[in-house]
């Protein structure tokens, strides 16, 4: 039995988020179960494919699929259309039709590149998220947005695609190293951040949370972060309106990827100094005090991640910055007057922006 799930309602479309321990070695019977036919092709890279391609492979086949394997480099650096273009081409020769599947075995990259491709090949089919990092299990693998990055900016080409499953094994979860883990920890304080349902003191209270935590505590703080996150999704499937909390420490987080042609961080940690730098401009708003920035700033600090950027081509930031594709007739950002108090605004200034990237450039 899973230990949760959640059932998502989107006008007349629904799939489920599950977790179950294994589900590596169940996939196949699930897929069966649902009704999806094949072939199937699994996207991942080298690494996630040595850890668990073998028993993805054989559930699948195990269940009468004609299972295909590829294999994507590790890297922001290779979401892109070229790779797309590479997964078309490997998909046409598996024979893949309008009843096959695409299985996303992987993080954040591979998710949303995956999913971009199921999205619009054969004007799309259907796709399957297995997702093997802490951020994608409780990010990239809810909600549907799909897509690859374009040289001027993060996520610029894209397209909203609901998976008919997400698959979560948190044993997974033990072969992450640590600075994937901290990425995951970045996306669920910003979760934290956005809700008022106590994780954030949750989170505070526990000190530093890694994979081999209390399994009874991990599995409380990512069903509360998953929970939060498809409520909001539910209630806004498209980013209309509350959705677009989701992005806070984004709009900078984005940037500064872009900026050092995502070759310098990770997406979670770049986010975590999009976090902070969210809360600095929430100070610069005169929305919040320095005493709760700084109980942000512990948070970050305690889960290794980083809370500065170092030196920066300001040009380039600001360049991304406004390629951002969250503009809506001006830079919008989601700043916070509190926990589970935040705010759309278009009225952050470039004396602002500028100001806040100094501090983040200085020792703290």
């Amino acid at each position: 039995m899973p230990d949760f799930s959640i059932t998502f309602h989107e006008k007349e479309y629904r799939y489920q988020y599950t977790v179950e321990r294994r589900i590596c070695s169940s996939a196949g019977n699930l897929l069966r179960e649902k009704g999806l036919g094949g072939p199937v092709i699994i996207v991942t890279n080298k690494l996630v494919n040595s850890l668990h391609g073998t028993s993805v492979i054989e559930s699948l086949e195990g269940s009468g699929y004609s299972a295909h394997l590829a294999e994507i480099p590790d890297g922001e650096q290779f979401k892109t259309l070229e790779w797309a273009a590479r997964l078309y081409d490997w998909m046409i020769e598996s024979g893949m039709e309008r009843s096959s599947t695409v299985l996303a075995l992987g993080g954040g990259v591979i998710c949303d590149l995956a999913g971009f491709a199921a999205a619009t090949f054969l004007r799309g089919i259907r796709h399957v998220f297995l997702p093997t990092t802490l951020l994608a299990q409780i990010d990239a693998s809810i909600g549907g947005k799909v897509g690859v990055d374009h040289r001027e900016g993060k996520n610029l080409i894209g397209a909203f695609h609901q998976p008919v499953m997400t698959l979560c094994d948190p044993d997974v979860l033990l072969t992450l190293d640590a600075r994937q883990w901290a990425c995951g920890m970045a996306e669920m304080i910003k979760t934290a951040l956005i809700d008022n349902k106590n994780l954030f003191e949750i989170l505070e209270e526990h000190g530093p949370l890694t994979a081999g935590s209390d399994s009874a505590l991990l599995l409380d703080v990512i069903m509360r972060t998953a929970l939060i996150k498809a409520s909001i999704v539910s209630e806004d499937p498209c980013e209309r309106g509350k959705r677009a909390f989701l992005n806070l420490g984004h709009t900078l987080g984005h940037a500064l990827e872009t900026a050092t042609d995502y070759r310098i961080y990770l997406h979670g940690e770049a986010v975590s100094i999009g976090l902070l730098g969210a809360c600095l401009l929430s100070e610069e708003m005169g929305w919040l005090t320095p005493d709760f920035t700084e109980r942000v700033r512990r948070l970050l600090s305690l889960h290794n991640l980083p809370i500065l950027c170092g030196d920066l081509d300001m040009e380039k930031v600001k360049r991304a910055l406004r390629t951002d594709k969250k503009r809506d007739r001006g830079l919008r950002f989601v700043l916070l007057r509190g926990t589970g108090s935040p705010e759309i605004t278009s009225a952050v200034t470039e004396d602002m922006i500028e100001k806040v990237l100094l501090k983040l450039q200085q020792k703290q």
